[in-house]
Order: C-alpha cells, then sequence, then structure tokens
C-alpha cells in the first residue's frame, strides 16, 4: 500500500496494529537490560558522581597540573555518589505519592540502585574524609551543611521546616555554587599556585557553565516547581527564554576564556580551543534539550557535557606535549 493512499481498514484493526506496536515497543524496552539499568541509575541520582569527578579532574588539567590530590577527588566523588541519591530517597519521603515525578516512581518501584550508591557513597564519603586536611575541612563543612539541608528539610520557617531547595529563588544557585567551589576554587586554592583574581575568574567560568547545564532541569521541573510555588527562572521567565539564557551564559565563558588566555599564562592556546569545542557542544545538546527531554538525555547527555570537556581537555594536554 502507498503512503499516501487511504487505509480502509476497519478502526479496530487499525488500534489493535497500533496497541501491538506500542506492546512490542514496550517489550523491547523491557528485554534491554543495559538501557534499563541506565535508565534506574540516571533516576536514583547515582550517576552524577560521574560528572562530578570528571569536572574535577578538568579543572586540574584546565591549568596544566597532573597533581591531584587524590584523597579530595575520591572525597568529592563518593560524597555526590552518597549526597544525591540522598536527596531522591529523601524526596520520597517528603511528596505525596499522587505528586510523584517519574524519577520518583522508578525510585519507588525499584529503589536497590539508589540504596546501594547511598551505601557505597557513605562509607568512601567516611574513609576518605579522615584522609584529608584540616585545611580542606575549613572549605568543606559549610559547603556540606548547604548540600545537606538542600535534601533535608532543616531549615525553620514559619510555615515548617523545609529543604533549601523548597525556598523560592535559591534552588539553581545553591547547586550552581556548591559545584563551582568543590570542582574547580577548591582544587586550585589546594595547588597554591594561582593569585585571587585567576581563581575567581576561572570559578566564574565554571559557575558560568554549571548554571548553563542546570536551568534545563528546571525547565524539566516546572510543574513539580509551579506547586510548591518556587521562583526557578523558567517559571519567571518561560521555558525558550530560560534555554536562551543558557546558550547566553556558555558565550560569555567562552569569552571570558579567551580573555583570560589573553591576559595571563594560566591557559595554553590547545585547552582554550578544547574549552570552546566543549562549550559549542553544550549550546548544540541544549538546543537539541527542548526536543529531547527525556531521562537518558539529561543524564548522559546534559550532564555528561562535563564529562566531554574532561575529555576535550585530557586530549588537549596530550596532544600539546608530544
Amino acid at each position: 500500500m502507498k503512503p499516501n493512499s487511504q487505509d480502509h481498514r476497519p478502526d479496530f484493526i487499525k488500534k489493535s496494529e497500533v496497541h501491538s506496536h506500542k506492546h512490542q515497543h514496550s517489550q523491547s524496552k523491557k528485554n534491554n537490560p543495559i538501557k534499563l539499568f541506565l535508565l534506574r541509575w540516571a533516576h536514583s541520582n547515582g550517576y552524577v558522581s560521574i560528572p562530578i569527578l570528571a569536572i574535577t579532574m578538568a579543572t586540574y588539567l584546565t591549568v596544566g597540573s597532573y597533581h591531584f590530590d587524590w584523597n579530595y577527588v575520591a572525597f568529592l566523588f563518593f560524597s555526590t555518589l552518597f549526597l544525591y541519591p540522598l536527596h531522591r530517597l529523601a524526596g520520597l519521603r517528603l511528596t505525596l505519592p499522587l505528586e510523584y515525578s517519574q524519577a520518583q516512581k522508578s525510585v519507588k518501584k525499584t529503589p536497590q540502585i539508589a540504596r546501594t550508591s547511598l551505601v557505597i557513597g557513605f562509607i568512601g564519603t567516611t574513609f576518605f574524609a579522615f584522609q584529608l586536611s584540616k585545611e580542606i575541612f575549613q572549605f568543606l563543612i559549610p559547603l556540606g551543611v548547604i548540600s545537606i539541608t538542600y535534601s533535608l528539610p532543616l531549615i525553620p520557617t514559619q510555615s515548617g521546616w523545609k529543604r533549601l531547595r523548597d525556598i523560592p529563588g535559591i534552588k539553581i544557585y545553591a547547586i550552581s555554587i556548591v559545584v563551582t567551589l568543590t570542582t574547580s576554587t577548591i582544587p586550585l586554592l589546594l595547588l597554591h599556585q594561582f593569585g585571587i583574581s585567576d581563581l575567581i575568574l576561572l570559578g566564574f567560568q565554571r559557575l558560568l557553565f554549571i548554571l548553563a547545564i542546570t536551568i534545563p532541569f528546571d525547565v524539566r521541573d516546572i510543574r513539580i516547581d509551579q506547586k510548591w510555588s518556587l521562583k526557578t527562572i523558567p517559571i519567571l521567565f518561560g521555558k525558550e527564554r530560560a534555554l536562551k539564557l543558557s546558550i547566553a551564559l556558555l558565550v560569555i565563558a567562552s569569552l571570558l576564556t579567551g580573555i583570560q588566555y589573553l591576559n595571563t599564562e594560566i591557559l595554553n592556546i590547545a585547552v582554550l580551543l578544547a574549552i570552546l569545542i566543549s562549550h559549542v557542544w553544550t549550546i548544540y545538546i541544549l538546543e537539541k534539550f527542548k526536543k529531547y527531554n527525556a531521562p537518558l538525555f539529561n543524564a548522559y547527555l546534559l550532564e555528561g557535557t562535563m564529562v566531554f570537556q574532561f575529555s576535550v581537555i585530557t586530549i588537549a594536554q596530550v596532544l600539546i606535549s608530544f
């Protein structure tokens, strides 16, 4: 039958074929264990530890340093593996079942991955915490308090105890500032090689990058955030403008990277090009987000832009060493 010809078959046959197609599609999803695991890992929030690890190591490589503080890097990896599933599991306790997001429904049905990540993360965090210096702890304690209060209702308000994420206008900035300080500022401070102006400029570039890839998650959560009366960027300005703002932030970050390259000797030309390539790729992913806003896309491509930046910077440093 030609595509443009009319289909004169009875409606019940057409509906049966549609149902069969949907059933086969559903079965193919269920029969793909790798995809199912990746989806459940994304819903558990445990996967975020990989991008955080990557962007932290990218910080060292950006300034041409191979002196990784492995205890700090490991601590950051395991604390992320602990805190993000904690946020997901705590959300199940603090949200009415009728208001569960798709991710919460998935974790409620199969909580094993989230719980396993939580336990492994807690053990690793505890172990590597004792390996850290007092200098690092001075920076980490306030950031740890922010991270815990983001997920647990420990803040007293007139309407009861709330999480930091439930306070209007704070959610995205709390995430972005903590990620920036832990993955950029603290590692560079520990190297004792850079002035305050360079630390601030590098940190601001990272902050803009993290903000840019975090805004789409507020777009994703717009329905839930509206119920909680949160003042997120997508709610205030709309989805389209929010995504345009993300792209604008990356453009500004790229300009600042170029300025730093021209005015300091921290960045070499290969790293500059690698960072710009990662920003262009991230803009491409943000454009695709409008069409492919789905768990696997958000987890492994949108937040995966941190892994991509680490990868291209690593390649740049290897190439320039020859």
